[in-house]
Protein backbone atom coordinates (compact mmCIF):
# COMPACT_ATOMS: atom_id res chain seq x y z
CA UNK A 1 0.00 0.00 0.00
CA UNK A 2 1.14 3.63 -0.69
CA UNK A 3 2.15 6.28 2.44
CA UNK A 4 -0.96 8.10 0.74
CA UNK A 5 -3.21 5.32 1.81
CA UNK A 6 -1.32 4.74 5.38
CA UNK A 7 -1.63 8.52 6.05
CA UNK A 8 -5.61 7.92 5.62
CA UNK A 9 -6.16 4.88 8.20
CA UNK A 10 -6.43 5.30 11.45
CA UNK A 11 -2.79 4.93 13.05
CA UNK A 12 -2.49 2.07 15.78
CA UNK A 13 -1.59 5.11 18.24
CA UNK A 14 -5.24 5.86 17.90
CA UNK A 15 -6.44 2.15 18.35
CA UNK A 16 -4.18 2.12 21.34
CA UNK A 17 -5.61 5.09 22.92
CA UNK A 18 -9.17 4.53 22.16
CA UNK A 19 -8.76 0.94 23.96
CA UNK A 20 -7.19 1.80 26.67
CA UNK A 21 -9.86 4.85 27.49
CA UNK A 22 -12.62 2.04 26.93
CA UNK A 23 -10.39 -0.38 29.36
CA UNK A 24 -10.04 2.59 31.66
CA UNK A 25 -13.60 3.27 31.45
CA UNK A 26 -14.97 0.25 32.21
CA UNK A 27 -12.60 -0.29 35.23
CA UNK A 28 -14.38 2.72 36.86
CA UNK A 29 -17.56 1.56 36.30
CA UNK A 30 -16.67 -1.61 38.03
CA UNK A 31 -14.50 -0.83 40.62
CA UNK A 32 -16.18 2.20 41.90
CA UNK A 33 -16.37 2.26 45.60
CA UNK A 34 -19.09 4.66 46.33
CA UNK A 35 -22.45 3.18 47.07
CA UNK A 36 -24.23 3.02 44.40
CA UNK A 37 -27.70 3.82 43.88
CA UNK A 38 -29.15 2.02 40.90
CA UNK A 39 -33.02 2.10 40.28
CA UNK A 40 -32.05 -0.14 37.47
CA UNK A 41 -31.79 -4.16 38.56
CA UNK A 42 -28.39 -5.28 39.50
CA UNK A 43 -28.83 -8.15 36.88
CA UNK A 44 -29.48 -5.61 34.18
CA UNK A 45 -26.99 -3.47 35.38
CA UNK A 46 -24.10 -5.71 35.42
CA UNK A 47 -25.16 -7.07 31.67
CA UNK A 48 -24.64 -3.54 30.75
CA UNK A 49 -21.40 -3.84 32.28
CA UNK A 50 -20.49 -7.02 30.62
CA UNK A 51 -21.87 -5.30 27.28
CA UNK A 52 -19.57 -2.14 27.66
CA UNK A 53 -16.47 -4.89 28.57
CA UNK A 54 -17.15 -6.33 24.93
CA UNK A 55 -17.60 -3.22 23.15
CA UNK A 56 -14.45 -2.64 24.83
CA UNK A 57 -12.65 -5.39 23.75
CA UNK A 58 -14.30 -5.93 20.59
CA UNK A 59 -13.44 -2.41 19.13
CA UNK A 60 -9.90 -2.82 18.65
CA UNK A 61 -10.69 -6.00 16.40
CA UNK A 62 -13.33 -3.86 15.00
CA UNK A 63 -10.69 -1.03 13.81
CA UNK A 64 -8.01 -3.28 13.00
CA UNK A 65 -10.76 -4.63 10.23
CA UNK A 66 -11.78 -1.72 9.51
CA UNK A 67 -8.02 -0.63 8.63
CA UNK A 68 -7.47 -3.62 6.10
CA UNK A 69 -10.56 -2.27 4.10
CA UNK A 70 -9.24 -0.42 0.55
CA UNK A 71 -9.59 3.49 0.93
CA UNK A 72 -10.85 5.78 -1.81
CA UNK A 73 -8.11 5.78 -3.11
CA UNK A 74 -6.85 2.47 -3.21
CA UNK A 75 -10.22 2.00 -5.20
CA UNK A 76 -9.52 4.30 -7.56
CA UNK A 77 -6.14 2.78 -7.76
CA UNK A 78 -7.67 -0.94 -8.58
CA UNK A 79 -10.30 1.11 -11.03
CA UNK A 80 -7.31 2.40 -13.02
CA UNK A 81 -5.80 -0.37 -13.08
CA UNK A 82 -8.74 -2.31 -14.24
CA UNK A 83 -10.04 0.16 -16.34
CA UNK A 84 -5.90 0.39 -18.45
CA UNK A 85 -6.25 -3.56 -18.50
CA UNK A 86 -9.86 -3.92 -19.79
CA UNK A 87 -8.50 -1.43 -21.97
CA UNK A 88 -5.40 -3.14 -23.32
CA UNK A 89 -7.46 -6.48 -24.08
CA UNK A 90 -10.08 -4.52 -25.96
CA UNK A 91 -7.18 -3.20 -27.86
CA UNK A 92 -5.57 -6.54 -28.36
CA UNK A 93 -8.81 -7.98 -29.41
CA UNK A 94 -10.10 -4.87 -31.80
CA UNK A 95 -6.31 -5.63 -33.02
CA UNK A 96 -6.79 -9.04 -33.57
CA UNK A 97 -10.55 -8.56 -35.17
CA UNK A 98 -8.98 -5.90 -37.74
CA UNK A 99 -6.51 -8.15 -38.47
CA UNK A 100 -8.71 -11.15 -39.36
CA UNK A 101 -11.33 -8.55 -40.96
CA UNK A 102 -7.99 -7.63 -43.32
CA UNK A 103 -7.21 -10.84 -44.15
CA UNK A 104 -11.19 -11.81 -45.12
CA UNK A 105 -11.25 -8.75 -46.80
CA UNK A 106 -7.64 -9.49 -49.12
CA UNK A 107 -9.33 -13.56 -49.61
CA UNK A 108 -12.54 -12.02 -50.43
CA UNK A 109 -11.48 -9.71 -52.85
CA UNK A 110 -8.69 -12.20 -54.62
CA UNK A 111 -12.01 -14.68 -54.97
CA UNK A 112 -13.66 -11.58 -56.77
CA UNK A 113 -10.72 -11.10 -58.91
CA UNK A 114 -10.73 -15.00 -59.76
CA UNK A 115 -13.99 -14.87 -60.63
CA UNK A 116 -14.01 -11.72 -62.89
CA UNK A 117 -10.90 -13.73 -64.48
CA UNK A 118 -12.70 -16.74 -65.19
CA UNK A 119 -15.74 -15.06 -65.99
CA UNK A 120 -13.91 -12.84 -68.85
CA UNK A 121 -12.11 -15.73 -69.64
CA UNK A 122 -15.88 -17.94 -69.93
CA UNK A 123 -17.04 -14.44 -72.22
CA UNK A 124 -13.86 -14.70 -74.53
CA UNK A 125 -14.08 -18.48 -74.87
CA UNK A 126 -18.29 -18.33 -75.42
CA UNK A 127 -17.56 -15.66 -77.82
CA UNK A 128 -15.15 -16.89 -79.78
CA UNK A 129 -17.19 -20.22 -80.03
CA UNK A 130 -20.29 -17.96 -80.76
CA UNK A 131 -18.25 -16.34 -83.59
CA UNK A 132 -16.87 -19.73 -84.83
CA UNK A 133 -20.54 -20.81 -85.33
CA UNK A 134 -21.69 -17.44 -86.94
CA UNK A 135 -18.98 -17.86 -89.50
CA UNK A 136 -19.74 -21.37 -89.55
CA UNK A 137 -23.73 -20.63 -90.25
CA UNK A 138 -22.74 -17.72 -92.58
CA UNK A 139 -20.58 -19.89 -95.09
CA UNK A 140 -23.42 -22.85 -95.18
CA UNK A 141 -26.29 -19.96 -95.55
CA UNK A 142 -23.29 -18.30 -98.46
CA UNK A 143 -23.62 -22.13 -99.96
CA UNK A 144 -26.99 -22.64 -99.23
CA UNK A 145 -27.95 -19.51 -101.52
CA UNK A 146 -25.57 -20.67 -104.12
CA UNK A 147 -27.19 -24.09 -104.31
CA UNK A 148 -30.70 -22.57 -104.65
CA UNK A 149 -30.07 -20.47 -107.38
CA UNK A 150 -28.09 -23.11 -109.49
CA UNK A 151 -31.28 -25.45 -108.52
CA UNK A 152 -33.54 -22.44 -109.32
CA UNK A 153 -31.24 -21.55 -112.62
CA UNK A 154 -31.91 -25.58 -113.33
CA UNK A 155 -35.30 -25.54 -112.88
CA UNK A 156 -35.70 -22.21 -114.92
CA UNK A 157 -33.78 -23.64 -117.80
CA UNK A 158 -35.45 -27.13 -117.62
CA UNK A 159 -38.56 -25.38 -117.86
CA UNK A 160 -37.89 -23.72 -120.84
CA UNK A 161 -36.30 -26.59 -122.45
CA UNK A 162 -38.93 -28.91 -121.33
CA UNK A 163 -41.79 -26.48 -122.59
CA UNK A 164 -39.62 -25.70 -125.98
CA UNK A 165 -39.72 -29.02 -126.44
CA UNK A 166 -43.77 -29.51 -125.55
CA UNK A 167 -43.62 -26.88 -127.91
CA UNK A 168 -41.86 -29.00 -130.38
CA UNK A 169 -43.86 -32.28 -129.91
CA UNK A 170 -47.32 -30.13 -130.00
CA UNK A 171 -45.96 -28.57 -133.45
CA UNK A 172 -45.01 -31.46 -134.65
CA UNK A 173 -47.84 -33.59 -133.39
CA UNK A 174 -50.13 -30.68 -134.91
CA UNK A 175 -48.30 -30.41 -138.27
CA UNK A 176 -48.13 -33.87 -139.08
Amino acid sequence: MSSDTENKRPSKSLIENLTARNRELTQTIEQAEEPKAVTIPYKRHQAEIELIKQAAQFQPELYRQISNLATMEDLKDHIRKTANTQREYMMKVTSNCTEECRKMTNQIQQLIEQDGKDREKFTSECSSAFKAERDKLSEQMEEFRRRSRRLLIAVFITATVLSALVSYLLYRVLTS
